[in-house]
């Protein structure tokens, strides 16, 4: 659905049965994806191997820093919409020569969050969710259903290849970050789980193991504690991005409860 206006709603299942996705909330998800994407890779993945990463992020990065202005204009779409705002930045349809493949890993991250995000809605329709009137915890309940479906069909296609894997990881991760960002008190309401459990539940279920997919995945929870400093404490340095992670999502739940 084309709405030229601030992000409303992210997708649907119509009576018509057709699924139904958001233009801004798609061009909102592609900003996640492409700076979640530069976060993970310039600020981990080469230094690591480089042998120079020192637990923290690179914030002065030339990439990080365009990562860091396409992250904040895919924010303002949360109020406002303007298209030519994008002008001048990283972007699927204008890019320099030397962005060109972090936008063509974005577009990849992009597609496997609008997938997660499809198959979610296409298991309300195949689960009889759709056409039936559902409130408060069965409400919750099918949410939660929708997820595992989607998470389940993810895990079928993983464990051929590291790198595929890792995409398919920052896919759902990117996807769960955009929902964690549109509800900053990181509640769900009374028809949806919360988006951090949502996130926890989405990470035990695709059986995450190595560090670079906790890096992955941590990227995500970078891009939500960027926006809210002042409500979780940040971890500089840790043992592990498991560890990270972890430790992230049990402050979020503590900070719910206050």
């Amino acid at each position: 659905r084309i709405d030229a206006a601030p992000i409303s709603d992210q997708a649907c299942v119509t009576q018509e049965k057709g699924i139904e996705l958001y233009e801004t909330f798609l061009q909102y998800l592609w900003c996640l994806s492409y700076a979640g994407y530069v976060f993970f890779r310039e600020g981990f993945m080469n230094p690591h191997m480089a042998g120079t990463f020192k637990g923290v992020l690179d914030v002065g990065n030339p990439f990080m820093k365009k990562a860091e202005a396409v992250l904040q204009l895919g924010l303002s779409l949360r109020t406002e919409y303007s298209p030519e705002r994008f002008d001048g930045v990283p972007n699927p349809i204008e890019h320099d020569a030397i962005d060109k493949d972090h936008v063509e890993k974005a577009n990849a991250i992009f597609a496997a969050a609008a997938s997660f995000i499809i198959v979610h809605e296409f298991a309300h329709f195949y689960m009889g969710h759709v056409g039936t009137v559902a409130f408060g915890s069965q409400s919750k309940a099918d949410e939660s259903a929708a997820d595992a479906y989607a998470l389940h069909v993810i895990r079928q296609s993983m464990g051929k290849e590291q790198r595929r894997d890792v995409t398919h990881i920052l896919g759902v991760t990117t996807a769960l970050t955009s929902l964690m960002l549109l509800t900053p008190d990181l509640r769900g309401g009374e028809d949806h789980p919360d988006p951090d459990e949502r996130l926890r539940c989405a990470v035990e279920i695709l059986g995450v193991e190595d560090e670079s997919q906790w890096a992955a995945i941590s990227m995500g929870l970078y891009l939500w504690c960027k926006t809210h400093p002042h409500e979780i404490m940040v971890p500089r340095k840790g043992d592990s991005f498991k560890d990270f992670f972890y430790l992230v999502v049990n402050q979020m739940r503590e900070h719910k409860t206050k």
